[in-house]
């Protein structure tokens, strides 16, 4: 039961910190689609420009890269990745 409280609380550090991550990426990223727009906005038909749009929605709701406690299999000791973003939420 120890184990499952201290994995929670784990995760519960690292989510706050990966969900501003991911906004922070997703901000980038619209500003990079919102240039192409403005730059390609006679050059290239509005439906293509549409699309880039796309991007940043799937940005957001699939997440490239949950923290390692988040993954399945944190039990075993597998890493995150190499990021080391959850170095604290190995299992002891």
């Amino acid at each position: 039961m120890s184990e499952l409280l201290d994995w929670v609380e784990g995760v519960g550090r690292a989510v706050p910190g990966w969900v501003v991550r991911a906004n922070v990426e997703a901000l980038v990223l619209l500003a990079g689609v919102a240039l192409a727009d403005v730059l390609l906005a006679r050059r290239v038909s509005a439906s293509w420009r549409m699309m880039l749009y796309v991007l940043v929605p799937l940005r957001v709701f699939v997440p490239f890269a949950w923290p390692g406690a988040m993954a399945m299999g944190c039990g075993s000791g597998t890493s995150d990745g190499g990021s080391g973003a959850s170095a604290e939420l190995r299992p002891r």
